[in-house]
C-alpha cells in the first residue's frame, strides 16, 4: 500500500532513516491509516475530484445534492487551459456550471447536474478544534490522505485583522517569556510602560513560552482590545495593560528566501495566505488534495481542507463556518431563482444576486469578528 502521507524535509527518506526503521515506521503508519480508514468509511462518496485533462486539480465536497464545494483558485487557473470537470469515485464524468465564487475564502460552489454523490451533513453545532487535536483528510472513496494535528486554533490571516501590541521579540532568547528586542515609541507596549529587555512572561493569563505561545495567546484578541500582560525587570515582577492597535500597513516584505526555504522538497497550493478565517495544522497535504473534506477522532467533519501552505503547514476552513455559507446562501439564492451561468455570482457584482452574496457574508464576517472566531449556537 502508498500512503500519500509526506516527510517535511528536503533529503529524500532513503538519505534520511535507516531501511530497518523504515520497515518499522511504515507498519506503524499502516496502523494508523486503518484506524483512520474505520471512521472515514461513512464519507465514502461524499467528495469527488475535479480535473482538468488527465490531471487532478483539487478536490470537492459534496455540501447539498447536486451541489459540490471546492477550492477557488486552481480551478480558476485549470480553466484558462481547458474546462473543468468533476469526476465520481466510480469514474462517472459530469459537467459543473459555477454558481457561487467567495474570493476570501477561495471557495467555489458549483451545480454539478446528475451527480448522485452523498451530501455531507454537518451537525447541528460543529465540533470545534484545538491545538493538538488529531484530525485527517478524506479523499472520496472514504480512505484517509493525510493525518496531522492542530498546530494553530482558528484565527484569520488578515494583517488588518491582526493585533498590534508594538513590539519586536528578541529571537535569540532561551529563557521563560518573550523577551522585548524592541518597542515602538507611542504603540500600545509603550504606552503601557514596557522597555527593551522586558520579559514578557503571561498574556491574558496565558503563559508565554516563546514567539508561538504569543501568536496563540493573541489568536482570540481583535484590533482595539486591551489585554494583561506580567513581565519582569531587574528580577521583580510587574503588571500591566496594553491596548492593541490595527496592524499598520509596512508593505509587503521582500520573503522569496523564505518562500523557497518553506517549500523545499513540497508542493504548495498557489493561494495559501489572506483567509479571514483557518486553522492550521501540520498536515502535508498534497495540493490537489484541496476540498477535501477533514474528520476529527469522533469520525465528525470538522472543515475542509483549504491550502498546503508549507513544509508542515495546511490550512483547513471550519465546519461552522462552512455550514453558515451553505445554510444560508443555498436557500435564498433559490429563493429567488438565478438561473445559472457559465460565470457564477460574485459579491462584487450589483446583481440582485451579487446583493445577495454581500449580504450573507457582510453576516458572516460580523458573526467571525464579533464572536472571536467561534460562533455561539445554531
Amino acid at each position: 500500500m502508498v500512503f500519500s502521507q509526506e516527510i517535511a524535509s528536503i533529503l529524500p527518506p532513503e538519505d534520511m532513516i535507516a531501511d530497518q526503521d523504515k520497515a518499522i515506521l511504515d507498519q506503524q503508519a499502516s496502523a494508523i491509516f486503518k484506524q483512520w480508514d474505520t471512521l472515514s468509511q461513512p464519507l465514502k462518496n461524499s467528495s469527488v475530484y475535479i480535473v482538468s485533462g488527465r490531471r487532478c486539480i483539487a478536490m470537492g465536497t459534496v455540501v447539498a445534492p447536486g451541489i459540490v464545494m471546492s477550492k477557488l483558485s486552481d480551478i480558476a487557473i485549470a480553466s484558462k487551459h481547458g474546462y473543468p470537470a468533476v469526476v465520481d469515485i466510480n469514474g462517472n464524468v459530469y459537467r459543473m456550471n459555477p454558481l457561487i465564487k467567495i474570493d476570501e475564502h477561495d471557495l467555489l460552489i458549483m451545480e454539478v447536474p446528475g451527480l448522485k454523490s452523498n451530501p455531507i451533513t454537518i451537525a447541528g453545532r460543529p465540533a470545534q478544534l484545538t491545538e493538538g487535536d488529531m484530525i485527517a483528510a478524506v479523499l472520496p472513496d472514504g480512505k484517509v490522505s493525510n493525518f496531522g494535528i492542530v498546530s494553530v486554533a482558528q484565527r484569520s490571516l488578515r494583517e488588518e485583522d491582526s493585533p498590534y501590541l508594538g513590539l519586536v521579540i528578541d529571537p535569540e532568547w532561551t529563557g521563560n517569556g518573550v523577551k522585548i528586542e524592541a518597542v515602538e515609541f507611542g504603540q500600545g507596549t509603550y504606552k503601557a510602560g514596557l522597555r527593551k529587555g522586558d520579559v514578557i512572561t503571561k498574556l491574558n493569563n496565558v503563559e508565554l513560552s516563546g514567539m508561538f505561545s504569543l501568536r496563540t495567546a493573541l489568536n482570540r484578541v481583535k484590533p482595539g482590545d486591551t489585554v494583561k500582560v506580567e513581565y519582569s525587570r531587574d528580577n521583580q515582577q510587574h503588571k500591566a495593560s496594553i491596548k492593541t492597535t490595527a496592524r499598520p500597513n509596512f508593505g509587503k516584505f521582500p520573503q522569496q528566501r523564505l518562500e523557497v526555504m518553506n517549500s523545499m522538497g513540497n508542493r504548495m497550493n498557489i493561494r495559501r495566505d489572506d483567509f479571514p478565517s483557518v486553522v492550521q495544522t501540520d498536515m502535508t497535504l498534497k495540493p490537489e488534495y484541496a476540498g477535501s473534506p477533514v474528520i476529527n477522532l469522533n469520525g465528525e467533519v470538522v472543515g475542509i481542507a483549504l491550502s498546503r501552505a508549507g513544509r508542515t503547514e495546511t490550512y483547513m476552513l471550519p465546519a461552522w463556518v462552512w455550514k453558515d455559507i451553505i445554510d444560508t446562501m443555498l436557500p435564498r439564492l433559490k429563493e429567488e431563482g438565478f438561473a445559472l451561468k457559465d460565470k457564477p455570482i460574485e459579491e462584487t457584482q450589483k446583481s440582485k444576486g451579487g446583493q445577495v452574496l454581500r449580504s450573507i457574508l457582510d453576516k458572516l464576517r460580523r458573526a467571525i469578528h464579533g464572536q472571536g472566531d467561534q460562533p455561539k449556537n445554531y
